[in-house]
């Protein structure tokens, strides 16, 4: 493993470590009816924070791939875009035929989900 995958598994797991134990705290207080309407926004956006530093570690090992990795990664990103607009586009279509609501916070880790199984079908064309 290289010197940016290193600080990157170590920033990213940091983040994750982070964010775990934000969302733990948060729930309970977001949930909290006796608690003001701030202080549950407040608790319910905790997350968000060790999320952005997650996001800062992502894109700085982004950058510190060449060429041919970015594109691959890039390429991904897109097919997952792609699948992930598609595929919570026809499940809109599905709930009103009465499938279950499924909450918006799916969206984004299905996305992430997604692009990681792109990225190994995508990274064979380069081979």
């Amino acid at each position: 493993m290289n010197a940016a995958a290193k600080k990157y598994t170590r920033d990213f797991g940091g983040a994750m470590a982070l964010y775990s134990i934000a969302v733990f705290l948060s729930i309970p207080f977001a949930k909290d009816p006796a608690q003001s309407q701030a202080i549950r926004i407040a608790a319910a956006l905790l997350p968000i924070l060790p999320s952005l530093l997650a996001l800062r570690a992502l894109i700085t090992f982004y950058r510190s791939m060449d060429e041919l990795w970015q594109r691959v990664h890039s390429e991904a990103a897109i097919t997952a875009f792609l699948i992930t607009g598609m595929v919570t586009f026809s499940y809109g279509f599905l709930e009103n035929a009465g499938f279950p609501h499924l909450p918006y916070t799916l969206v984004f880790p299905f996305s992430i989900a997604v692009w990681g199984l792109a990225l190994p079908i995508i990274s064979r064309r380069y081979k």
